[in-house]
């Protein structure tokens, strides 16, 4: 994968990672990841 395709991936999780914890304020790490298909 190319350096920029790294940074796009970095920021789209970001985002989804902004976007769960907007909806669901109360999650933690483990939910986050969970949520987002993170391991």
């Amino acid at each position: 994968m190319a350096k920029d395709q790294y940074l796009i991936q970095s920021v789209s999780r970001a985002s989804a990672i902004i976007e769960a914890l907007s909806n669901h304020n109360t999650m933690g790490v483990t939910e986050i990841g969970k949520f987002l298909g993170l391991h």
